[in-house]
């Protein structure tokens, strides 16, 4: 398994957890054949493997928003796999989470985009690049080992808080709801040993 198919199958193991078996697995089997799809796609078109990783992991990103409406929705339903309090706690963890992530990938792109950056903004593109790092790793390796991803992950969240210690008011809440939402989704998975 490559790193964007990594990382699409850990985007939805996160977000599907607490749903019903038979919702959770529906789900994840349709954006599994989704990345198949994808993936065969970009080999008839001879594309290079990077570039499409690069593709399947910037489709998984972009999905984010969708995939957060479609488990909200999914709250307001009856029998879909938990109370709304539960729901509305998760969409609230993934919102901070997304929310954080996005910030440290657009301080990445922010800096290829400059023309002649100062060294200043170089040294935070890269500690912003290893925070992304951490927390797209952090959702990938929870699909194998939930407390690791989720502590890699929580890691980034709260390294982006330190990144961006003058932010500390709007990023200092936003980190702890990841950090909580994390680690009940994380015991829950291990409560329920769904994990692969």
């Amino acid at each position: 398994m490559t790193a964007g198919q990594r990382l699409a199958r850990g985007w939805v193991h996160l977000y599907t957890a607490g749903l019903t078996p038979e919702m959770r697995r529906g789900r994840r089997a349709e954006i599994a054949s989704d990345v198949w799809e994808h993936a065969a796609a970009a080999r008839e078109r001879r594309a290079g493997p990077l570039r499409t990783e690069a593709a399947i992991a910037w489709r998984c990103l972009r999905g984010v928003p969708a995939d957060v409406a479609w488990r909200g929705a999914l709250a307001r339903r009856p029998g879909a796999g938990g109370r709304l309090a539960s729901a509305a706690g998760w969409v609230a963890t993934v919102g901070a989470f997304a929310f954080l992530t996005s910030v440290s990938v657009a301080a990445v792109v922010t800096y290829f985009m400059t023309e002649d950056p100062d060294p200043g903004w170089r040294r935070f593109a890269l500690v912003c690049a290893a925070i992304t790092t951490a927390q797209l790793g952090g959702v990938g390796v929870s699909v194998v080992r939930p407390r690791a991803g989720a502590a890699l992950a929580v890691c980034g969240v709260w390294g982006l808080v330190a990144a961006m210690w003058w932010a500390w008011p709007i990023t200092v809440p936003l980190a702890m709801a990841a950090t909580v939402g994390w680690w009940r989704i994380t015991a829950r998975r291990i409560r329920l040993n769904v994990h692969g």
